[in-house]
């Protein structure tokens, strides 16, 4: 269902950007035609930020774990 959602979404022509929760970065990753458009992702740790180095990221988000939101 995921796949055919995304794949509509991409025929569309309407969107420029996948945006998902860092969750789910391997499935986005086995789906190689979302590779067509740029992605943003947040609730990243910060320990994982170093390996992101694809060109295909427009916007990364830390995790925000800090019970005072400071």
């Amino acid at each position: 269902m995921l796949k055919k959602d995304l794949e509509m979404a991409l025929n569309s022509g309407m969107f420029t950007d996948f945006s998902f929760d860092y969750g789910g970065l391997r499935i986005m990753e086995m789906l190689t035609f979302t590779n067509a458009l740029r992605w943003n992702t947040w609730g990243i740790p910060e320990d994982s930020v170093r390996n992101m180095h694809s060109p295909r990221f427009r916007m990364v988000i830390l995790s925000n774990d800090d019970p005072n939101n400071l």
